[in-house]
């Protein structure tokens, strides 16, 4: 017997724990959620914007382009039904002006602030900087990059723990996959948008840069590339998974309905493998229908 005291089994408590630390993980989840869906809610109320109306927002240093005005109202519908998206336009049709005009209204317009990561490479870092500066100068933006290691650790010490004193964060594919920054990119915060430029670079969904950028934590993901597919179908899937990756889950399938049949029209198969697979099919069906169940025993 025991006075005073509890016994405590050490099972019971460990299990316990991991009880209370799923309940919290779900509560927080749960927040997250219906935050996101109350954003989305309060986009929803605003109609599409026009020219007149870029042309008013005082944050905005320019003017855009019709077809620019469309795509980022594209963008913004995608928000409002919590789609992440593929920006494909062609090469000097303004993809990063867009990406920059949809940021500025979620933080000015629509008051939805906190920062958003740009992933670009090395040699249009500059670019998107000196873009940022053009068009929304009243933006906050940090650049996270150093080729120095002290300078990556002053950046690392200095400029991540008060990252959501910023706007836009742009970074490169390299750092971003830095061990001594891929912790701080993911834990430090969740990000209003992941934004990666040229994202052909994550075509491949079994390398480093497509699973280190797909931990990190973001309310929404847009891809900006001219080429969403190089090759084959398959790059696009790839694509889709890092979006989507509960939709475009496997590998197999998207090769099966998708990559096999284009594949197979541009070579001139396709009829050949359409009759093949209906005649498998029928197969199956004829064995399921024929063949009785396997026995089981009820008893031993």
């Amino acid at each position: 017997r025991s006075f005073g005291h509890a016994v405590v089994d050490p099972e019971e408590a460990e299990a316990a724990a991991e009880e209370a630390a799923a309940a919290a993980e779900l509560t927080d989840a749960a927040q997250t959620a219906a935050a996101v869906r109350d954003e989305a809610k309060a986009a929803e109320a605003v109609a599409p914007y026009t020219s007149a109306d870029f042309e008013g927002m005082a944050w905005l240093n320019g003017t855009l382009k019709p077809h620019q005005v469309e795509g980022v109202n594209w963008l913004l519908g995608a928000y409002r039904h919590g789609a992440n998206t593929i920006l494909a336009d062609e090469m000097g049709l303004g993809k990063t002006l867009q990406t920059i005009a949809f940021l500025g209204v979620l933080a000015f317009e629509l008051r939805l602030h906190g920062p958003s990561l740009v992933v670009c490479p090395l040699s249009v870092l500059p670019a998107w900087l000196d873009e940022l500066r053009r068009w929304a100068p009243s933006m906050r933006v940090v650049r996270l990059h150093a080729s120095d290691r002290e300078e990556r650790e002053l950046l690392r010490v200095s400029t991540l723990p008060d990252v959501t004193s910023y706007d836009v964060v742009v970074t490169t594919y390299e750092m971003a996959a830095s061990p001594s920054f891929r912790a701080a990119l993911t834990r430090r915060c969740a990000w209003r948008y992941l934004v990666l430029d040229e994202a052909h670079r994550i075509k491949n969904e079994q390398s480093q840069a497509h699973e280190r950028l797909a931990a990190i934590p973001s309310a929404g993901k847009l891809l900006l590339t001219g080429t969403p597919l190089q090759n084959n179908l398959m790059e696009l899937w790839s694509l889709l998974h890092f979006l989507m990756p509960h939709i475009f889950e496997s590998h197999k399938e998207f090769k099966d309905w998708f990559c096999n049949p284009v594949t197979g029209m541009i070579e001139g198969t396709e009829t050949v493998n359409q009759e093949l697979r209906l005649e498998q099919r029928e197969r199956r069906l004829a064995a399921s229908t024929h063949s009785s169940p396997p026995r089981s025993s009820l008893y031993r």
